[in-house]
């Protein structure tokens, strides 16, 4: 008759289990730091980006009040109002009728 061969499984002691969920642990742990480090840079850089746009409108948005406020001076309104052969009368712009 044949032996039969019986093969033991090995089972995972308590200590074994321990050390092999800290290691994971361990292992996650630097994998999250290096993550959120990433995270947090890129979130940074972004920022950045973003507050140099605002500062550039900003400035252009000043630029545009100036430009703004130049264009409607009553002194340019009236001297383009007698350019097209307008007259003023009592600080208003009239349309003179008929040459």
């Amino acid at each position: 008759m044949a032996k039969r061969i019986v093969k033991k499984k090995k089972k995972l002691s308590i200590n074994g289990m321990i050390y092999s969920m800290v290691m994971i642990s361990v292992l996650l742990f630097l994998f999250t730091q290096v993550f959120i480090r990433t995270e947090n840079t890129r979130i940074t850089r972004q920022i950045q980006d973003v507050e140099k746009e605002i500062t550039a409108i900003t400035v252009e948005n000043e630029v545009l009040l100036g430009d703004i406020q130049e264009l409607r001076a009553y002194s340019r309104v009236v001297s383009i109002a007698h350019d097209a052969g307008l007259e003023t009368n009592n600080n208003t712009v009239t349309i003179k009728q008929g040459d």
